[in-house]
């Protein structure tokens, strides 16, 4: 059973592997859309807009660089119609919908990160196997199982705190920017 699982599970991460892929390639798009709108702005903001008999309404959440989250809701008190409840609360619905989708696709900027460091990993190690099958001597091989050696162990120990510090880095020079904009 736990065999049928595992191999559901490896069909699943090769069905699964060009989205990944595509993701990670955009997912620096979106952290520049994400950084150009906080020093722009000074937030990022996930809206979500819809309409009760013909009057416009507005779901706000404004991410500031310092982490602090304010949201916006229209005031609920304006009509007390069931019908407008039901719409309301469908429509907070589709906003926190947004919002997920927003933490989502910032995880998934994480995991760009992590694959692009993954990527120079596997470029830095393709040379000195090449060099192993061509030149097929103890000289090669010491170079390339040493390489090798240390990518993993770089990849096991190091590679989530050079994430982490990265991600970090960037919210600093964010950060930074605000200070020197607002002085």
């Amino acid at each position: 059973m736990e065999f049928l699982q595992s191999v559901k599970n490896i069909a699943s991460s090769i069905g699964n592997f060009p989205v990944e892929v595509y993701h990670a390639f955009i997912a620096p798009f979106r952290v520049y859309k994400f950084l150009k709108s906080m020093l722009r702005e000074g937030f990022y903001e996930i809206s979500t807009d819809f309409e009760y008999e013909g009057k416009p309404y507005q779901f706000r959440t404004l991410i500031q660089p310092d982490a602090d989250i304010i949201n916006y809701i229209p005031d609920i008190s304006q009509n007390n119609q069931k019908q407008w409840l039901d719409t309301f609360k469908k429509q907070y619905g589709k906003h926190l919908q947004n919002i997920d989708f927003f933490m989502q696709r910032a995880t998934e900027s994480h995991l760009a990160l992590s694959r692009i460091i993954d990527t120079g990993i596997i470029a830095a190690n393709v040379y000195p196997i090449w060099r192993f099958i061509e030149n097929y001597n103890l000289e090669t091989a010491g170079v390339s199982g040493i390489l090798l050696a240390l990518s993993a162990a770089f990849r096991k120990f190091l590679k989530p705190y050079v994430v982490r510090i990265s991600l970090k880095g960037v919210f600093r020079i964010a950060r930074i920017y605000f200070r020197k904009r607002i002085s």
